[in-house]
């Protein structure tokens, strides 16, 4: 629906009346009401348990990649002790990410001719992967480290330094893989039948496995990066 109201509101600026401009924020501004609706009501349940599950995620990764076993009480203190800090780095996390969206929408409705437009694109897809890679490090810092928010980033910064390509490559892969399943969604989102509903349900099982897959690479990741540092500390 998102993308629905960032596309309504591009077409708005670009007719040719002021009447079909109106009739089209007015589109928007139901649409914006309506999803704004829907996330009051799925909003905390499912930030809830994404929480969780990048916190056991994390965890899990982490001791299994130094030959460690998490267990259930285990696994409860780590949620005790790193919820707060998952608050406050997602949230920031959150704030950073509507910017860049906003912020690439902006600049791609400005730019006026075809191929800088083009140009411009494919710069700011470079970009995002590079954002993302940050904030991924970031949100397992603030798991496994005693940092949060954009303490965690600059940590995750530093981390990944002399890595930047892996961390690119890793992120766009993740962008790859949803804006797939995205593009499922939109070639799905005007079909109502049975056939159309468990495809639905399939590409959200699919979504939420890329998820939790994106937790464990981020997580050996960070992993592999801070097994490095350690390494030069003591050399």
């Amino acid at each position: 629906m998102l993308t629905q109201i960032y596309e309504k509101e591009t077409l708005a600026l670009s007719v040719h009346t002021r009447y079909e401009a109106r009739e089209i924020q007015k589109e928007v501004r139901a649409d914006v009401v309506t999803f704004i609706h829907l996330q009051s009501l799925f909003f905390i349940p499912c930030y809830t348990l994404s929480l969780l599950a990048l916190m056991m995620t994390v965890n899990a990764t982490a001791l299994a990649y130094n030959g460690k076993q998490l267990d259930f009480i285990m696994a409860v203190k780590a949620v005790m002790l790193a919820w707060k800090r998952q608050l406050v780095t997602s949230g920031v996390v959150y704030v950073i990410v509507l910017t860049y969206c906003i912020l690439t929408r902006v600049i791609l409705i400005l730019v006026g001719d075809v191929y800088a437009r083009m140009l411009v694109w494919i710069l700011l897809v470079v970009l995002e992967g590079c954002v993302l890679a940050i904030l991924g490090m970031g949100m397992v810092v603030s798991v496994l480290e005693e940092e949060c928010g954009l303490e965690a980033l600059g940590v995750g910064w530093v981390l990944m330094e002399g890595r930047w390509f892996c961390g690119w490559i890793l992120a766009s892969l993740l962008v790859m893989m949803t804006s797939g399943i995205r593009w499922g969604f939109r070639i799905l989102m005007g079909s109502q039948d049975l056939m159309s509903l468990v495809n639905k349900v399939g590409l959200i099982c699919i979504l939420g496995l890329v998820i939790l897959w994106s937790y464990v690479v981020n997580t050996v990741f960070y992993c592999e990066c801070k097994k490095e540092q350690v390494d030069k500390v003591e050399n």
